[in-house]
């Protein structure tokens, strides 16, 4: 069957698949979660089971946008960003994704991002290559209030913006270009190719996208400043990030938890220094600091130094690039220790649905490092076990 007449086949079978289920929605939805299962996960169970296709039946059922080509006729300039979103998809998915882009290598590329991030980006072979921070295009304010509202309604996104227009706007009047030589190369373009991946269940089948993103996964990519770094600590520290989230949550049994984690810390502040990246930045996450052991002297703290806040993820590079090992709040920032190829433990202790939907990549970066992640919600032995694994900790720990 040709493709057209497949997507006809399929847009019709969606649309009487919603009309047959809307009179009953209430009642199949209260049937099925009787199963913890919903109508999405029937569309995509019977998806799976009927049909063997690497993405257009999913991007039709699960509502996915068409699926963009990505080989497209590169203009000679082109602007990749502006980047707002988590750390976590820039680093195993946007970047990964931009690496296997066709076309780019003869074309002058122009990043935007935000953290002073260029280091992360000169993996992709150019012509030229341009950074810029999203503050050097927008105020203070401005930048505040979109983050307030990503915060709230998502981070994803999923559509050019006004701010957005406005950066491009500033950016090609910066560089004197000519609208007309620029392509626009948005991070809308990756969340629509991955939307199918990460829907419930089926990155199990995408093998296709899992291979791709897995082949363009490098670690030791990222190319590092040597020499702007103000710090003069030793070698022998670890680097500590902890922050409240949906997936270390403190909401209940909070004493419980941190007497476990303190208990980690101070067990591996035994052997090693440790340095605390907490540092004054309005977001959505409440940092975890234990008192004693932050202002330990032979520890390091973050908000001791003075650096620009703009270039606060480089900064943060280089000080991972120097430790010994990493440990904190799974999320994104957990990933970046292995993408310079150091150890790392994230703690977690609730919301592992969420984890799930990175399950594939977690596992191959998993297998290339070491990288753990610990739930907080097991027994003692078996997190001293994996941590004394991981840090090289010597047996009486």
């Amino acid at each position: 069957m040709k493709l057209s007449n497949r997507e006809f086949f399929f847009k019709l079978l969606r649309t009487i698949f919603k009309l047959s289920t809307r009179p009953f929605r209430i009642v199949v939805d209260r049937f099925l979660g009787l199963f913890n299962l919903s109508i999405k996960d029937f569309k995509s169970y019977l998806v799976r089971f009927f049909f063997d296709d690497n993405y257009l039946i999913s991007s039709i059922l699960l509502k996915s946008v068409k699926r963009p080509d990505i080989r497209m006729d590169f203009k000679d300039t082109i602007i990749i960003g502006p980047w707002f979103s988590e750390v976590g998809f820039e680093l195993i998915y946007w970047i990964p994704f931009l690496k296997r882009i066709q076309g780019i290598r003869d074309k002058n590329i122009i990043v935007i991002s935000r953290g002073g991030v260029s280091s992360w980006y000169k993996v992709l072979k150019s012509k030229s290559f341009k950074y810029y921070n999203i503050d050097q295009f927008i105020s203070k304010n401005e930048l505040s209030d979109y983050k307030k509202n990503k915060i709230k309604y998502g981070q994803k996104q999923l559509y050019v913006e006004d701010i957005e227009k406005k950066i491009y706007d500033k950016l090609i009047q910066l560089n004197n270009l000519n609208i007309d030589n620029v392509t626009f190369f948005h991070p809308k373009i990756m969340y629509s190719h991955f939307r199918s991946y990460w829907a419930r269940g089926y990155y199990h089948i995408n093998k296709g996208i899992k291979l791709s993103l897995e082949k363009n996964i490098r670690f030791k990519d990222l190319i590092y400043k040597k020499n702007h770094i103000p710090f003069k600590q030793n070698k022998n520290f670890v680097v500590v990030k902890l922050y409240e989230s949906s997936i270390l949550s403190l909401d209940k049994d909070k004493i419980f938890y941190l007497n476990k984690i303190n208990s980690i810390l101070e067990e591996i502040n035994k052997k090693y220094s440790l340095f605390f990246l907490n540092y004054e930045n309005k977001d959505d996450h409440m940092p975890i600091v234990f008192k004693k052991i932050y202002n330990d002297k032979k520890n390091y703290r973050l908000n001791d130094y003075i650096f620009e806040k703009n270039n606060n993820l480089e900064i943060q590079t280089l000080i991972l690039k120097k430790a010994k090992f990493f440990i904190g709040t799974y999320g994104g920032f957990s990933y970046l220790p292995s993408f310079l190829n150091l150890n790392a433990i994230a703690l977690a202790n609730s919301n592992f649905k969420l984890i799930k939907r990175h399950t594939p990549i977690y596992e191959y970066i998993q297998n290339k490092t070491k990288f753990a992640l610990v739930d907080l919600n097991n027994d003692n032995f078996i997190i001293k076990k994996t941590i004394k694994k991981i840090f090289k900790i010597d047996k009486k720990y």
